[in-house]
């Protein structure tokens, strides 16, 4: 019995809510006006006004997206649960009437979008938006204030005629301004990862650098990327060596670095995968990692200029979104070279392999894009 009531409670309380919403209709150039559409309870006809009564709203929403950024939309509806035409009156004519109303109406709403777009942000920007609103409204009541005196409410065929023509091609004129928010050309990112490091030559008789931790940033636009990456390891001295007349002692504790400022740009890219070659300049060399005061351990390190070549793939596991960015984030296998030249045979390469994680982001730039469209359906 009480899952019985629940039940009912539950219908009695949702038909009573869909009494509470508004049935409205929005402005549809591939959806015309109908008879059917006027839905409300009939009162007793008032003069001049034909047994029938329009209620119709033109209006704006600001949405405000980040970065100083705002949407605008403007509509234009009928409320068809306030609107309503007594049965003798319920004709073709009666129905261009209101089409025309309605039509004044969108003509209106499209230009209140217009010239609230040309707002620039200000402190008094809603003062300018609501005089802006008052002026387009004040407007559309005396446009259509004029249009019935002409048409006599719809009854004169040839005014009324005129009048739709007249309409159509001013609509025609006007472009809606459908609201798009646009990528950015410009993305970016940043990822750690964990490697292995590989020397060869002098570089790997003297010292070993097996383990590596690497961070760094991407720039992009479009199919280039701007690479400013950073990856450290550690290590020691495996073999004695004088360098400038300082000595580096066998199991001395070394870190390399390599700094890399690379152009890379996307060789392949799907909805999984993207492959990105790159070259650039790279920064690198051996440091000593012992702490202490001793001054001769600290000037331990030397740092040569050297090119980068490398190769990375991102395996995107996850992408989001909303209406300020899209944002990717991926799996990123990376492999760099940068061959070494030192005098004392200390030549060589630097070879390394790296697994790590990041993200990627671009941000949503809200634009406007013109459509032409006129009452019956037609796009232009």
């Amino acid at each position: 019995m009480r899952p019985l009531l629940i039940l009912l409670f539950s219908l009695v309380y949702s038909a009573a809510f869909a009494q509470l919403l508004p049935d409205t209709l929005h402005w549809r150039a591939d959806r015309p006006l109908r008879l059917d559409d006027f839905r409300g309870r009939a009162i007793p006809s008032l003069p001049g006004e034909t047994g029938s009564e329009f209620h119709y709203q033109v209006g704006y929403a600001f949405q405000s997206i980040g970065l100083g950024q705002r949407a605008i939309e403007t509509y234009c509806l009928m409320q068809r649960d306030l609107s309503w035409v007594a049965p003798g009156v319920r004709n073709a004519t009666t129905l261009r009437y209101f089409k025309l109303t309605f039509n004044l109406a969108e003509l209106a709403a499209r230009q209140l979008k217009a010239r609230l777009i040309e707002l620039p942000s200000e402190p008094a920007l809603k003062q300018a938006v609501e005089q802006i609103y008052y002026e387009v409204s004040y407007a559309l009541a005396n446009e259509v204030k004029r249009m019935k005196a002409e048409t006599q409410f719809g009854h004169n065929a040839e005014a009324l005629t005129r009048w739709e023509q007249e309409t159509d091609s001013r609509l025609a004129r006007t472009p809606r301004l459908l609201t798009v928010r646009r990528l950015s050309k410009v993305s970016y990112g940043m990822f750690f990862g964990l490697g292995t490091t590989g020397l060869t030559g002098g570089l790997g008789r003297h010292f070993t650098a097996p383990l590596a931790f690497s961070y760094g940033f991407d720039v992009g636009y479009r199919q280039w990327l701007v690479l400013l990456h950073a990856t450290l390891t550690g290590g020691h001295v495996r073999e004695p060596l004088t360098y400038r007349d300082q000595q580096w002692e066998l199991g001395l504790k070394t870190g390399f670095f390599a700094a890399e400022a690379a152009v890379g740009r996307v060789l392949f890219e799907s909805q999984r995968h993207r492959l990105t070659p790159y070259v650039g300049l790279a920064f690198l060399g051996p440091s000593v990692r012992m702490p202490g005061d001793d001054k001769r351990l600290q000037s331990l390190a030397f740092t040569r200029a050297t090119v980068s070549l490398g190769l990375q793939n991102d395996f995107f596991f996850k992408r989001t979104g909303d209406s300020m960015e899209e944002a990717s984030f991926w799996l990123r296998t990376k492999f760099f070279v940068t061959p070494v030249s030192v005098r004392h045979n200390l030549g060589g390469t630097l070879v390394n392999l790296q697994l790590g994680i990041g993200g990627t982001g671009r941000l949503r730039r809200v634009g406007y894009q013109p459509m032409t469209s006129v009452p019956g359906g037609r796009l232009l």
